[in-house]
């Protein structure tokens, strides 16, 4: 199969409009048969939050961002970032820094004590304190840097070696076609795009017009990001991009059941119109937060992460509004499960 194959084998009337059953990619001798990607989100992507997307069928997910400097410390929390008792894959391992000798060290951390398909360079975080130490979207304005990254880590590790970059700084500078050109001739074997500048942050439309435009400057697999909420969505950014894989970041927060519904129309399966009862919807958050206190220990440590997971899992349940407060005071897992409870009565 073409590394960069995404062809339609069948066709299924789906959600009013014909979705293609579609056949995987390859990035070098990597099989990704279903190439649907959990995005890499600093903060949200931690063990139990992969574990509750994966057991909703999210086919490859990625780590939160690593920084390659506490990695070559050895820091027992950056450490912890790479745990995989409960996603043990496939799962790719996203590092960021701005030195590609620290870079390389880190990646060959990871590639040779665990069990990582691929590792992921970050060229995208607009976040201001990564950007302004010459981190993530900082590489964008610095193309020799990026080239000279992804060579080191290409050089450090056998698994194949992702990167992941925006459109560009700002609205005005639009690099991505050129820089993907740069960071392909580089060694990169795969590159995603987030179609939003560094300034958007997470806000305004993605441009999936600058993905169609990556697809054409490199010859490996692109991997498209930014506002893919739907199987519709997913159909359309593929057929207008061209793009290899789909890659699926906030949307999936407080609805990990939408990887279900990609991995449905992947197949080529009618998708029926998902509406999640507020009843099965609180009882996955509730799942998610046994996760939470496995990983973390304490239910008072775990509360401390998933409030935030508990605003976005309540999101358009009658009457959540007013129980909101109490859930941002919660420390334990009593307390969430009685305001639950009342919620789903």
């Amino acid at each position: 199969m073409n590394s960069s194959a995404v062809s339609a084998v069948s066709a299924v009337k789906c959600m009013g409009a014909v979705l293609p059953a579609r056949v995987g990619m390859n990035v070098r001798d990597l099989e990704i048969p279903v190439p649907i990607f959990l995005a890499p989100m600093a903060g949200i992507t931690d063990p139990p939050f992969r574990a509750i997307c994966r057991e909703h069928g999210a086919p490859v997910t990625c780590t939160e961002m690593v920084s390659a400097a506490g990695l070559c410390q050895h820091g027992r929390r950056t450490l912890a970032y790479l745990d995989m008792a409960m996603d043990p894959g496939p799962t790719i391992i996203q590092i960021f820094g701005k030195d590609a000798v620290q870079m390389a060290e880190a990646a060959s951390i990871c590639a040779g004590t665990r069990r990582f398909i691929a590792v992921d360079i970050n060229m995208g975080c607009p976040v201001r304190k990564v950007v302004r130490n010459g981190a993530g979207a900082a590489l964008l304005a610095k193309p020799d840097l990026a080239a000279e990254i992804v060579r080191s880590v290409k050089d450090a590790v056998a698994l194949p070696v992702f990167v992941k970059i925006r459109s560009g700084i700002t609205s005005s500078s639009i690099v991505a076609p050129g820089i993907a050109a740069r960071l392909a001739d580089s060694g990169a074997d795969a590159i995603t795009v987030h179609a939003r500048t560094a300034a958007q942050g997470y806000s305004g439309t993605a441009d999936w017009r600058v993905i169609s435009a990556v697809k054409a400057a490199v010859k490996v697999p692109v991997i498209g990001n930014g506002d893919v909420r739907s199987a519709s969505d997913a159909r359309r950014m593929m057929d207008e991009t061209g793009c290899d894989g789909i890659m699926v970041g906030r949307a999936a927060v407080g609805n990990p059941w939408l990887f279900g519904e990609l991995r449905t129309w992947w197949d080529g399966k009618t998708v029926p119109a998902v509406s999640i009862p507020p009843a099965d919807r609180l009882a996955i958050a509730m799942r998610h937060m046994d996760h939470m206190v496995a990983f973390k220990g304490s239910e008072e440590q775990a509360m401390k992460v998933m409030r935030k997971h508990f605003i976005y899992y309540t999101r358009g349940v009658p009457n959540s509004v007013s129980i909101r407060p109490a859930i941002v005071r919660a420390t334990t897992r009593r307390e969430i499960e009685t305001l639950v409870n009342r919620l789903s009565a």
